[in-house]
């Protein structure tokens, strides 16, 4: 699978995985502009991470505990190599609309 599909996979795939039923999960795409770069967003409204735990994120084989979900720790980890291979930016936080995860990748 080319590295942008691959990407956008993983990330839906945790928002989608890590959200409890029902929650929401909103996917963005902005196109370059003069002032900023192409950004895609995507947000869920489900726990979200501590700051502790958002530090750990791609670690390999590195999973939150108590999720209820299988997975190998891996999804992210890829993320983060793709990003990296490609000079992406990458950022993750709260997402102040939906109170879940956001990540944030600029190129």
């Amino acid at each position: 699978m080319p590295p942008a599909p691959l990407l956008l996979r993983n990330l839906l795939d945790n928002a989608l995985r890590y959200s409890p039923q029902g929650a929401s999960v909103h996917l963005r795409l902005t196109p370059a502009s003069a002032t900023s770069p192409a950004s895609l967003c995507v947000e869920d409204s489900g726990p979200g991470l501590t700051k502790s735990e958002m530090a750990r994120l791609g670690e390999r084989f590195y999973r939150v505990l108590g999720t209820g979900q299988s997975g190998s720790g891996l999804g992210w980890s890829i993320v983060q190599r793709i990003a990296r291979l490609h000079g992406l930016g990458l950022q993750v936080d709260r997402s102040p609309a939906l109170g879940g995860l956001r990540v944030q990748v600029a190129w």
